[in-house]
């Protein structure tokens, strides 16, 4: 068998068309690597994004507030945990009323992705709201000065400059403020009927995410 496969073989090399077959598999497997590879970044990619747009790997979410049963089941698989509100209500000055979307953030918010304040380096405090631009500009506030939010009252001590975490839809209409999860309770804000997102978020490890 040998004898006959071998003068075929080599009557194939010494022609043109061996070689260019040749050449034609090595560029193959090549692509097809560079591909899986490729392929295997951009899913990292757009995973690494998503999760910055979250602030969090996975999020819990619901118009009543997240049972107790999610929280301990993340604790238990060593899940890093933030809780934040959303809610819309009235913010106002003396002279200046503006419709607002509250986040209600407690002092690890974002467990992934960014948030930029003004002053830097500084977490928010009971008592204290942070402002978008656009939450200052139509207030017609600075830093240092005191706004209330329905029947809270707070002192603005950070502007906004980027939050990855930035809401879509119609509540992103609304501009942005931040204060403090413990804070909720003083505004009277959320009554019977309000509309109110209570969210849970994760991050850990892939594996553990992905078994919770």
């Amino acid at each position: 068998m040998n004898s006959l496969f071998r003068p075929l073989l080599t009557q194939s090399f010494r022609s043109t068309g061996g070689y260019l077959l040749l050449i034609a598999l090595t560029l193959a497997i090549s692509a097809t690597t560079a591909l899986k590879f490729s392929n295997e970044q951009v899913q990292q990619a757009v995973a690494l994004q998503a999760a910055e747009m979250l602030a969090g790997d996975l999020v819990l979410s619901d118009n009543a507030p997240i049972d107790q049963f999610w929280k301990d089941l993340a604790s238990r698989q060593q899940l890093r945990q933030s809780e934040v509100t959303m809610f819309g209500t009235m913010a106002h000055t003396a002279d200046q009323f503006v419709m607002v979307n509250v986040k209600a953030i407690q002092t690890n918010f974002p467990l992934r992705g960014e948030l930029t304040i003004e002053p830097k380096a500084q977490q928010l405090q009971s008592g204290e709201v942070w402002l978008s631009q656009r939450a200052m500009d139509l207030l017609k506030v600075k830093l240092g000065d005191r706004i209330a939010i329905a029947d809270g009252q707070f002192r603005v001590s950070g502007k906004i400059l980027h939050d990855s975490n930035q809401e879509l839809g119609f509540s992103g209409f609304s501009p942005t403020v931040m204060i403090a999860q413990q804070d909720v309770a003083k505004t009277n804000a959320i009554q019977l009927g309000s509309r109110i997102d209570y969210r849970v978020l994760l991050a850990g490890e892939p594996k553990a995410i992905q078994q919770y």
